[in-house]
């Protein structure tokens, strides 16, 4: 068998599709909703990013859940996660950073939708995850 099959490159181009629509979509939904390219910008910016931390989580693997393996199995992830979200705060948030990366503070309802929507993608993939490993319907190999 070889590295890729036709089951995980199908994986593979659903999941960037998902993370483009997202992003997309944030990203018209902050520009109409401010009025701010600046805004829509840093929206879509920490969108692709918290779509991307949801994401390592998933691909830890790809048959059990992320409450299978443990939330603190690896410790060295979630600190590499934390580290991202904090940096990625910093060049929202710090004046200096929002000069040279063009970002704007989010307030609260914008932040509470990109995370709900970011985080989506960890809730759906999990979900199927554990349906089909509830039901058999995945591959044997655990």
């Amino acid at each position: 068998a070889g590295i890729l099959n036709v089951g995980m490159v199908f994986s593979m181009f659903s999941i960037a599709l998902y993370m483009a629509a997202v992003t997309l979509l944030l990203f018209w939904w902050a520009w109409e909703q401010s009025g701010s390219i600046a805004t829509a910008r840093t929206v879509a910016f920490l969108t692709l990013t918290l779509l991307q931390m949801a994401h390592v989580l998933i691909c830890r693997s790809d048959r059990r859940t992320i409450f299978e393996l443990g939330l603190n199995s690896n410790p060295y992830l979630n600190s590499a996660i934390l580290s991202s979200i904090c940096l990625q705060f910093l060049v929202i948030y710090l004046p200096a950073c929002q000069v040279i990366f063009k970002t704007k503070a989010l307030g609260i309802v914008e932040l509470l939708v990109v995370f709900a929507a970011s985080f989506s993608l960890l809730f759906f993939i999990e979900l199927k995850k554990w349906f089909l490993s509830s039901f058999d319907l995945g591959d044997s190999r655990k």
